[in-house]
């Protein structure tokens, strides 16, 4: 009976360290079923982190795209005013040429219509100097031949009175 006791302690035993291992097992698979829900969770968390990432980086990228158009498109209207704004200077640039020379050209015709001015004048004050010495000429030459008839006269009847 000692034998079949001991067995039979020995098996109780066995049996209590085996239910006393399961215990153990199980307490590691929850510990092991709770970091594998936390990792299923951090998993989920990750692909939606990745999924907005992703998106954005193709949101950057159209962006990227776009300004890049645009760019292009600034570029290309900077080349198209800088043409114009070289072709303006140049229509500037002969404008004011024609303007200096058509002002040179009124300066010089001011010039020539003052010089002219200036001699019609003098023209004018010789013509009226000769004028006057004409009138004077021939008032002198009346003068003296009125004074040459009264004389003429005086000598016939003497009636004539002098002035």
């Amino acid at each position: 009976d000692d034998a079949g006791n001991s067995s039979v302690k020995d098996g109780k035993r066995l049996i209590s360290k085996l239910e006393q291992h399961i215990r153990e097992l199980e307490g590691e698979n929850e510990l092991e079923q709770s970091r594998h829900q936390e990792t299923l969770k951090e998993l989920r968390k990750n692909d939606r982190r990745l999924k907005e990432l992703s998106q954005q980086v193709e949101d950057s990228h159209k962006n990227q795209i776009r300004l890049q158009e645009l760019n292009e498109t600034l570029q290309s209207k900077v080349i198209i005013y800088k043409h114009q704004v070289e072709e303006a200077e140049e229509i500037a640039t002969m404008n004011l040429a024609k303007f200096r020379k058509i002002q040179l050209e009124l300066e010089d015709s001011t010039a020539r219509a003052e010089l002219a001015e200036n001699q019609l004048g003098k023209l004018r004050n010789q013509s009226r100097s000769s004028v006057s010495v004409a009138r004077n000429s021939e008032v002198r030459e009346v003068r003296e031949s009125t004074k040459t008839s009264r004389q003429g006269s005086v000598a016939r009847g003497g009636s004539v009175l002098p002035r």
